[in-house]
Order: C-alpha cells, then structure tokens, then sequence
C-alpha cells in the first residue's frame, strides 16, 4: 500500500536499520505482536542489561562479564533481578525459550592458552579441542580455559547481536505504541509496518517508526523515549515539518506520536500547533495528529487541539 503511495508521488520507501532489526527480531520471536509482548513483559529490563544501558539491579560477582563482543550474563544474574511478578519458574521457562528461538545463545566464556583474549563460544561451537576465534589458537577445554574460578564452568547467555541493537536503541517504545493503538476501537484490525525511511530524489528525508493500517486510515508513528521531538527548537520545528511532509508525501491522514513519558513537553506542542496552524491558514495538507503519551506505565491518547 505504502510502496504503491510512494510510486505514484516520485518517492520511494525502504526499510531502515532499526526497520531491520525489528524484523530480524519479528523473525525469531514468530511474529510483530510476539515481539510486542515480548517488548511489555518482564523480561525486556533484564534484555536491557545486555546493552550498554547498567542493568536496574545489582548484579552478583562473577554473573556478568563485559567482552570485546559484548555482555554476557550467567543464570545467577538473571535470578537476582527482583519482580514480584515474574518467579523464577517462570524467568526459567522464558529463558529457554529465548534459548530455543535464538533471541539469546547459552554458551561458555572460554580463553586461549596463546592469548589473552577471552571470547563467548555458544554451545553449538563447544567442543573439547577448540580454535581461537582472535588469533587462531588450539585449545582444549580444561579448567585453565574456562573464565571461573568455579571446578566446573557456568553457562553464560548472549543477547542476539540484532535484538541487542533493537533494546538499546529503545526499541520498545515503537512496540508499545503499536501495542497499545491495536487496543483502541478505531484500529481494530490493524497491519503494522516496522521502521522505514522515506526517499526523496533517493536521499532519505524522513524515517517513520510504524505504519498502522485500520480499516479506513493508515497512520505513520514517531515514538520517542524522551518527551521532545528535538534537543531545541530548531530541532523540533525540523522534525515536526518532516514527520507531516512525511505524511502529505504518502496522502497518509493520521499522524500518531507517541512517548514512553507521561506527557509531551509543552515546547513539543506549541511547536506542533504553530505548524499545523500555518499549514491550514496556507491551505496545505495537513494530517490529523494524535498524542500518545504513557507508555508501559498509564497510555494516554488524546488529539492534537491546533
């Protein structure tokens, strides 16, 4: 639909990068709403402490080690993160299966006797003689190998490189919106697009972080872990112009904008109302807006009073 949209204005879409990961993502879990769900459950703060964001709780000695390719974490670590609402027959359970779909990869953090490199090696590659993967190296699994202290070596889990790159990226507040939207009566049934970007004389000039498609209206999303479109009001002028051209560009007619704080600034709205304004005094196309703040704690929408 969106494609179609696009030919007949001399545009063209494509996905972005985060539009890949999303997808990749979708690809392990089954399915976009699985990857929603995945996004609102208990488990993501604990997918969260793979990144570079410091994990919400207190990790124990030795359950965590920061490598060249990025953190690992031990079964201990993952225990230790303290939800009422998740037990630790349930966090096992979801585990393996993160395990089975390939989200995460159980494995052993292993050295090389010729180097002083230590690397994660997932289970499918444990073998008793292993090579290096810096410099080559032939090893064989012994207790001098294995990064412990412990007679016997622990399990470690990493984090799928591209749902990685999909949670430190904030990647859950997109999810949450298209979560949620599917909740109200007016985008039931739905299709969801991940993230694109739309092309201008094939430079990008704007990237759209979902695409709702109700019965009667497709929608473009923008969702924002902070409470502004831009760092000033420069910044916020610029963005709010390309996310409405965006729209005009598509003959989309909604226009949804969505943040996981409790409201969108007030610099946010005067600017979004001032442009609207102007857009409608010119007599250019403007599409509806709606505002949808709260996400993962109290969703809120409310339309865009220009």
């Amino acid at each position: 639909m969106l494609q179609h949209a696009a030919a007949a204005q001399a545009i063209a879409i494509r996905p972005s990068a985060a539009g890949k990961r999303a997808a990749i993502a979708e690809r392990l879990l089954g399915s976009r709403t699985d990857l929603e769900q995945l996004a609102s459950s208990p488990g993501w703060p604990v997918l969260r402490a793979f990144t570079s964001k410091k994990a919400d709780w207190e990790l124990p000695s030795g359950s965590a080690w920061n490598l060249k390719s990025g953190l690992v974490l031990s079964w201990d670590a993952i225990a230790a993160y303290k939800k009422t609402d998740w037990n630790e027959h349930a966090r096992r359970a979801d585990l393996d299966r993160w395990a089975s779909q390939g989200v995460v990869r159980r494995g052993l953090v292993l050295g090389c006797c010729p180097c002083p490199i230590y690397e994660f090696y997932p289970l499918a590659e444990i073998t008793q003689a292993y090579s290096c993967r810096r410099c080559g190296g032939e090893n064989s699994l012994i207790q001098g190998r294995w990064k412990s202290p412990l007679p016997e070596p622990s399990w470690y889990y990493e984090l799928h490189p591209a749902v990685r790159e999909l949670v430190e990226n904030d990647g859950d507040v997109p999810l949450l919106a298209t979560q949620f939207l599917r909740t109200q009566h007016w985008a039931r049934p739905a299709l969801v697009c991940e993230e694109f970007e739309v092309l201008r004389s094939g430079s990008p000039f704007v990237e759209i972080d979902f695409a709702l498609a109700t019965l009667d209206q497709v929608w473009l999303g923008e969702a924002k872990s902070g409470d502004a479109l831009g760092g000033s009001p420069k910044e916020q002028k610029r963005e709010a112009c390309k996310l409405i051209e965006g729209c005009v560009a598509l003959g989309v007619g909604g226009l949804v904008l969505a943040t996981s704080k409790p409201k969108w600034s007030d610099a946010t709205m005067r600017t979004l109302q001032h442009e609207v304004q102007g857009r409608r005094v010119a007599s250019r196309a403007t599409p509806k807006i709606v505002l949808l703040a709260g996400l993962g704690t109290k969703p809120d929408v409310t339309v865009l009073d220009a």
